[in-house]
């Protein structure tokens, strides 16, 4: 299981060993939004009207373009390669087009290798912002990197955006840089010139020799490990480019934190940790000591490390036996049971109290069955999940084996005077700690129901002062719509109709699938680039990420 897996997991023993750990990371973002600058100015995307920026593919842009300032050799083009190979194999099928986006890729690594030697990174005394000609030039080949990037880290290719949307058999590197439209271009041309005064000071006292980009941080105990940024000379930089800079989610705490611990035996020399916020221009750092300390550590971070280490090697404990349910003398009428084939996946959901239930069983033509369980809380974050193999035949006995356990569980139900009262809240004002642990909720990605239980407020309540605070659009789903004619009865389809569209429409999350859906979200791409990338329908990316859908 990867780290990134256990960090997303509610349950996991690494986010156990994170909060008993670290836990005050609500004064770690004090420490934060007071280190940023005041009245600090946010550049965003200027989008045509009516279209929404790519998200993901500026951040990944502007993130090369960075790169190549930092220092110099291979390292800034790592990913275009990979990039470049996914396609072709992606392609395979159609020999023309795939020859003509390896050749473009070839030929904008050859650029991009050109203008990083042009820009001199071993020289600090040189503007980090080059003259508008070369600049638009690099923030064009930023870009295509960007979209190399893109086909080497989308589960199925064939919906990136640079296959979808760009490839054809006749492409070349000058119409893929012409394609880049002009706002795409001045955008990481103005984040370049916000980094030449934020980062300054970071360039005067680093060379390119001390820097390292994306650096490793391995788990060991069989689990994948996590990648970093940035290292520059001992200091640990996660690079944002969200719009909301104030805002500081768990999982970007929880990130930076597990790095620091997995550096073991201190290899890398860490010494200071902290995030790039690329469109405010803000780089808020802190000593590694005072980070802890922010944190609640209650122990030196040598000992930290050395009790992460003991929580990998600790063996998982064994399952409980479940009590064994009533036998049965079988019938003399009764004959085998008969073997049910499932024609396709079968995807059961229900809803119990605040969790959400997820059941997928998926059969194969063994007479076996992939049954995976995922429970869900109100926010949408994996509270625990499994998957396993059974016969088909057994599920219908492991079904009352369940059943049976689940009444010797102690059940809990609320009174209904509990669950009717109103919320002791309604119709105060606000309080400077409430709008605080509002905002801090919100970071966190913490639904507006949970929130409205957390601070005894109605969820109405919640969604109009979260867009009042502009940490959310306008709650359209609170204004009652007007009454719509009931619906003509759904055209008939089938799925392979559904996957000319979406090639990957009712097939199983996989638990790295979805865990980089989660990060792609929290970066900021749109519900319509989810969709593209992980080829799915934009409601299945809406339910994956327990969002509320929007009013029709």
């Amino acid at each position: 299981m990867s780290v990134m897996l256990m960090l997303r997991d509610a349950h996991s023993p690494l986010r156990a060993f994170l909060e008993s750990e670290l836990p005050h990371t609500g004064r770690l973002r004090e420490a934060y939004r007071a280190a940023l600058p005041a009245g600090m100015a946010v550049v965003t995307p200027q989008a045509p009207l009516g279209e929404p920026p790519k998200w993901s593919v500026l951040a990944t842009a502007i993130d090369c373009r960075l790169r190549l300032a930092l220092t110099s050799g291979e390292q800034p083009l790592r990913g275009i390669e990979d990039g470049i190979a996914a396609a072709s194999k992606a392609l395979s099928t159609a020999p023309d087009i795939a020859a003509a986006v390896a050749g473009s890729g070839r030929d904008l690594l050859a650029l991009l290798k050109s203008l990083a030697g042009q820009h001199h990174p071993e020289d600090r005394n040189r503007p980090l912002q080059r003259d508008p000609e070369t600049e638009d030039r690099l923030a064009r080949a930023c870009y295509g990197a960007a979209l190399f990037k893109g086909v080497g880290h989308c589960a199925d290719p064939t919906v990136s955006r640079l296959l979808r949307h760009v490839a054809h058999p006749h492409l070349t590197l000058d119409e893929l840089l012409a394609g880049v439209e002009d706002y795409e271009a001045r955008d990481t041309s103005e984040l370049t010139a916000v980094a030449a005064t934020a980062l300054a000071p970071l360039l005067q006292t680093t060379t390119p020799q001390q820097i390292t980009l994306a650096p490793a941080f391995p788990a060991g105990g069989g689990h994948d490990g996590l990648e970093g940024d940035w290292l520059a000379d001992g200091l640990l930089i996660d690079v944002h480019a969200t719009i909301r800079p104030e805002q500081l989610p768990l999982s970007d705490i929880h990130h930076l934190a597990t790095c620091l611990l997995l550096d073991r035996d201190d290899e890398l020399g860490i010494t200071g940790v902290g995030w790039y916020s690329a469109r405010a221009g803000a780089l808020i750092h802190f000593e590694a000591a005072e980070f802890l300390r922010l944190l609640g550590a209650r122990h030196t971070l040598h000992n930290l490390r050395r009790h992460l280490t003991q929580l990998w090697n600790r063996p998982t404990p064994a399952p409980r036996p479940l009590p064994q349910p009533p036998t049965h003398p079988p019938a003399s009428a009764k004959a085998e049971p008969a073997t049910l084939p499932l024609p396709r996946p079968r995807r059961l959901q229900i809803t119990h109290g605040e969790r959400h239930y997820e059941l997928t069983l998926t059969p194969d033509p063994a007479g076996t069955c992939q049954a995976s369980a995922i429970v869900l809380s109100p926010g949408g974050e994996i509270l625990s999940h499994f998957t396993t193999t059974v016969e088909i035949t057994d599920l219908e006995p492991l079904g009352r084996l369940i059943h049976l356990a689940s009444q010797e569980a102690p059940q809990h139900t609320p009174s209904p005077a509990t669950r009717k009262s109103a919320p002791p809240r309604n119709g105060q004002s606000w309080s400077n700690e409430e709008l605080d642990q509002l905002r801090s909720s919100s970071a966190q990605g913490v639904e507006p129901d949970v929130i409205a239980r957390l601070l005894g407020r109605s969820e109405r309540s919640i969604a109009f002062k979260l867009h009042q605070l502009r940490l959310a659009p306008f709650p359209t789903d609170h204004v009652k719509p007007p009454a719509a004619p009931a619906p003509a009865s759904p055209p008939a389809y089938t799925v392979e109709e559904v996957r000319r569209t979406h090639p990957r429409a009712y097939e199983r999350w996989t638990p790295e699938e979805a865990a980089r859906l989660r990060q792609r979200h929290d970066q900021g791409a749109s519900i319509g680039e989810l969709a593209q990338e992980f080829g799915r329908n934009e409601g299945a990316i809406i339910s994956r990420l327990g969002l509320r859908p929007p009013t029709s």
